[in-house]
């Protein structure tokens, strides 16, 4: 083996075992730049299912809790029967007042 004026041996390679070399170590970048990618996507569609579920969870509780509530027809129906129940009342009462007047009246001609 030869050596240079420094005394290091020389290490002529050819163009295209340099050219090999450099395209391997190239397609390591590559190899390892793809595999980190699909880590990272494969670690945010994890990410993504858990928030999905929670949503999901958040959406049933909802759910539950908006079947417990009164629907508006429903709440109309129960204020129409209350407010029948109302007129129902006055007008005995204006009736019952009514026949109490009238027996004051009569009572003072008596």
């Amino acid at each position: 083996m030869s050596k240079d004026k420094n005394g290091n041996p020389n290490t002529l390679v050819s163009l295209k075992e340099y050219f090999d070399g450099k395209l391997d170590d190239f397609e390591e970048k590559v190899e390892l730049q793809f595999k980190l990618s699909k880590e990272a996507v494969e670690k945010a569609l994890i990410q993504n299912d858990t928030r999905l579920e929670g949503m999901n969870e958040f959406r049933n509780s909802l759910r539950d809790q908006a079947s417990t509530f009164i629907t508006r027809q429903e709440l109309t129906l129960m204020i129409k029967s209350i407010t029948d129940k109302i007129e129902s009342q006055q007008k005995f009462i204006y009736m019952a007042l009514g026949m109490v007047a009238l027996i004051a009246f009569v009572a003072k001609f008596l």
